[in-house]
């Protein structure tokens, strides 16, 4: 949000550049969510049932991938950038706007490793259900990389280049503290020693963490899949286009950043309780926690609606820009309180490690939408069949995972 708000200001090239460098980033990194997805469960399952070793074990795999992962991710686009950004839609017919975006990708990429430290990291403190930590970590690093923004856009003339930097840095900032702050946690977390395996021990003991972690990359994948198709067809829209996308696209995640507390609540609480063998109170939290989610979506919505007369000018200052996210705006805004469902759905799911159903849901919505959009082009349907193809992905996914909570519901209150 930050970023798009000040690249905003550099004009609709830089905008339409860091759109589609998001999209690309979300992919490559959002892709291994499963460090945190997997780790959240296996963690509150563990201390629960006061097995810290096995909570250190858990740790120990996440963070060995996470070094691993990162760098061959940052390996991979330093490499590839330019025709990763090709794929995107930032092709040689939009020369200016290519280069921008090769820029930015050049300096974020280092921060690779650093992105899925931090992943595994958010994941052990959501498990041990300390939210304050991963809180007070990301306001302190957003207040970096804000400042480090604002000096290094404007006073030292580095436009998108300076935005790459701050997040870079900013980013390496919170995994050196969450590794700190875990580590601090050793005794606790079983993390010390570290586990002595033998290659045979090693295998089974990562079997069950490498199946839910399959699975994950799966089910996220195909969702930033989609997303990520999204800006590309945007991207082919124009450079207008695609920086309209991305600002409403960054409306959703900041509406998805403001209800993830209750998807995280529901992956820790559900698995703390289910884990103790206690049903029906991780039944009570889960409406709870749908019931909440419901709340924040419908009040989101009303906000976003009632605002969009002037929110919009945060991020833009070109008309042609601002005219087509109002255009849009009701089709972006009135899906939030679906997606607020979606998330805590995804979330109460997460925490009862329902990892093959979740993929099979979200491969399944998302070839819906990847449709959609693939017609979006030859329909002429321009934005608005793109957002009417995310929308579809939201409700697909809403009355999947919502059938599969009442099955579910429904056996836990089956006499034995």
């Amino acid at each position: 949000m930050v970023d798009t708000a000040l690249v905003g200001r550099l004009g609709s090239d830089e905008l339409a550049a860091l759109g589609i460098n998001t999209s690309l980033f979300s992919l490559s990194f959002i892709l291994f969510n499963f460090l945190a997805t997997a780790t959240t469960p296996a963690v509150a399952t563990a201390v629960s049932s006061s097995n810290n070793r096995a909570a250190g074990e858990t740790i120990w795999q996440a963070t060995s991938l996470a070094v691993v992962l990162g760098l061959l991710v940052a390996g991979g686009m330093l490499a590839k950038g330019r025709w990763m950004l090709e794929v995107m839609g930032a092709d040689q017919s939009q020369q200016h706007m290519q280069d921008l975006a090769l820029q930015y990708l050049w300096f974020r990429a280092f921060a690779a490793p650093a992105v899925l430290l931090t992943t595994v990291g958010q994941g052990v403190f959501r498990g041990i259900s300390n939210m304050r930590a991963p809180l007070l970590i990301t306001l302190a690093t957003n207040a970096v990389h804000l400042g480090l923004d604002l000096v290094l856009m404007f006073p030292c003339g580095l436009g998108i280049k300076g935005a790459a930097i701050s997040t870079a840095v900013s980013e390496w900032l919170a995994a050196g503290a969450y590794v700190s702050l875990v580590w601090g946690k050793r005794e606790l977390l079983g993390l010390w020693p570290p586990p002595q395996l033998q290659p045979a021990q090693l295998k089974e003991r990562c079997l069950p963490f490498l199946q839910a972690g399959s699975a994950v990359v799966m089910r996220t994948g195909s969702l930033l899949g989609t997303k990520t198709l999204a800006t590309a067809v945007a991207a082919r829209l124009g450079p207008g286009s695609v920086a309209s996308h991305q600002v409403l696209m960054q409306l959703w995640v900041l509406a998805s950043m403001l209800v993830d507390s209750l998807a995280v609540s529901g992956q820790t609480l559900v698995a703390v309780n289910l884990g103790q063998g206690r049903t029906a109170a991780a039944r009570e939290i889960s409406e709870r926690l749908l019931q909440l989610g419901l709340g924040t979506g419908v009040v989101l919505s009303a906000i976003m609606l009632g605002g969009s007369p002037w929110w919009p000018q945060l991020f833009s200052s070109d008309e042609g820009v601002l005219g087509t996210i109002r255009d849009l705006v009701p089709l972006a805004v009135l899906p939030l309180p679906v997606n607020a469902l979606v998330y805590t759905l995804d979330g109460v799911l997460v925490g009862c490690s329902d990892w093959g159903y979740l993929m099979k849901a979200m491969v399944g919505a998302s070839a819906v939408a990847a449709s959609m959009l693939v017609m979006v082009e030859p329909s002429g349907t321009g934005l608005e069949g793109v957002w009417s193809a995310l929308a579809v992905l939201m409700v697909g996914r809403l009355v999947t995972l919502g059938w599969r909570y009442q099955a579910l519901e429904k056996a836990a209150t089956r006499p034995p």
